[in-house]
């Protein structure tokens, strides 16, 4: 595939890009790509450019963060002809590792509200805060860009909404089997699933949130909400066989924010991109609702977790369920606001953090292999993987006790949320307790994995 536009950078060659606000050439220069080092302010880099943004949609990056640089995440602005320049309501933020690794990260604007016309110039902050980076090319491809990879756009239901950003792609598959399956919990007896599952949802404060003085004061989360939301969100990663996560005082204060701006707000995908015209707009709430799952309703900050991984109406994407299960998750920003539209509370869960150092698995199941409580049996069954091909993969189910084949569709799933993932939906019937069902993917290769499906009820 043949990219919209190509900038290639070499030691001391901008490429035709303009440096701004404090960004400005390292020194020495690095032995390939353009070194770039940042002092403070708000530094960013631009360039002017045509394009028809009806057919391109992915900006790339090819970038290397030094180990050390106080930078979590970067902006990619962009203007239109007539827009007379950039504004925040034409951008989107990505997640960046200061590690000193060579990555790819997309930004997927086919979700965008305003990624419309013609472009007429492109920004990039590569920085949130001062730090060094090496920059070797910056490129818009058209689709999304012939991979998965980091970008923050949107998918909705009602009363949820999942921005968009990182993955990955690749690698040959080979067979495997349910005794193979990432994580322990295949071999938990009926009992020992129970427990945990239960010990994951328990719920210590039930009125966790504490209203401010004024409508758009942000109020409150107690740190026994906190700690609820986070050990729920454990409960499903380690299910999958993904390391915890642990939330972030500042990312909290961020989604705080977020959140009353999200509840007084219209539901569905636009709320990731409010306009400073909205009913208690703050730029830090905005930023929270571009890096965010946002849930409308829940009742606590917990239970919002079971409605992005549920994730009902999102049957294209998926999108809060893969990005709460990718294994790169960490940390998280949680922010909860009860009043404000129709559903009388809303939620943001940061979900940009890349830090996680836990097991990264071939592949995984939602539900996972072996034991699964009734209660989430009924969600639609997932596949995830970051490192297998995702083309031609089709699904079979049988159940165990008489061979009987089950009837399934397996579609892979858009958009750019965590991992590459596929949903494995039943057609006309669920699953019962007591039952066993047996799950095959087949690859392109026609190399087979195959899991079990073990329906289970606690109390």
């Amino acid at each position: 595939m043949t990219p919209c536009r190509e900038w290639l950078f070499a030691p001391g060659q901008q490429a035709g890009w303009t440096l701004d606000n404090a960004l400005a050439l390292s020194s020495p220069q690095p032995a390939a790509g353009l070194g770039l080092t940042a002092t403070g302010g708000d530094p960013f880099m631009s360039t002017t450019t045509t394009a028809n943004l009806a057919s391109c949609k992915v900006v790339e990056l090819d970038v290397a963060l030094s180990p050390g640089s106080a930078v979590t995440t970067g902006q990619v602005f962009f203007s239109r002809s007539g827009d007379g320049g950039f504004a925040e309501a034409r951008s989107q933020r990505f997640p960046i590792t200061g590690d000193g690794a060579r990555r790819t990260l997309r930004v997927d604007f086919t979700n965008h509200a305003l990624w419309n016309a013609s472009l007429a110039a492109l920004r990039v902050d590569p920085f949130d805060a001062s730090g060094s980076l090496t920059l070797f090319a910056v490129r818009l491809w058209p689709g999304n860009g012939g991979s998965t990879g980091s970008s923050s756009a949107s998918s909705s239901s009602a009363a949820v909404s999942s921005s968009s950003s990182s993955s990955s792609a690749g690698g040959p598959g080979s067979s495997s089997s349910s005794s193979g399956a990432p994580g322990d919990w295949a071999t938990l007896s009926d009992a020992q699933a129970c427990t945990r599952f239960a010990a994951g949802r328990v719920v210590n404060d039930n009125n966790a949130f504490t209203a401010g003085a004024m409508m758009c004061d942000p109020g409150t989360v107690s740190r026994g909400g906190l700690d609820d939301t986070v050990r729920r969100i454990n409960l499903y990663r380690a299910m999958c066989g993904q390391g915890p996560v642990t939330d972030d005082a500042g990312l909290n204060t961020t989604n705080q924010a977020c959140s009353v701006l999200t509840a007084w707000n219209p539901a569905g995908p636009s709320a990731h991109f409010p306009q400073p015209s909205a009913t208690c707009y703050t730029p830090e709430g905005a930023s929270g609702a571009g890096m965010s799952n946002l849930a409308w309703g829940s009742g606590s900050p917990a239970n919002a977790i079971d409605q992005f991984m549920e994730d009902f109406g999102n049957f294209d994407t998926f999108g809060h369920r893969r990005w709460i299960l990718n294994p790169s998750l960490q940390p998280v920003g949680i922010g909860y606001y009860e009043g404000g539209n129709q559903y009388g509370s809303a939620m943001c869960l940061a979900v940009f953090g890349m830090g996680n150092p836990g097991p990264n698995p071939r592949w995984y199941a939602f539900p996972p292999p072996g034991p699964v409580p009734s209660t989430i049996a009924g969600w639609v069954w997932t596949f995830h993987s970051g490192q297998l091909p995702f083309s031609n993969l089709t699904a079979a189910v049988v159940r165990v006790r008489d061979g009987m084949s089950m009837p399934v569709e397996f579609r892979n799933l858009q958009g750019n949320y965590g991992q590459a993932a596929g949903s494995v939906t039943r057609m006309g019937w669920d699953p019962v307790a007591g039952e066993t069902y047996r799950v095959t993917i087949t690859l392109a290769d026609q190399t087979t994995i195959t899991y079990d499906h073990r329906i289970i009820t606690c109390n």
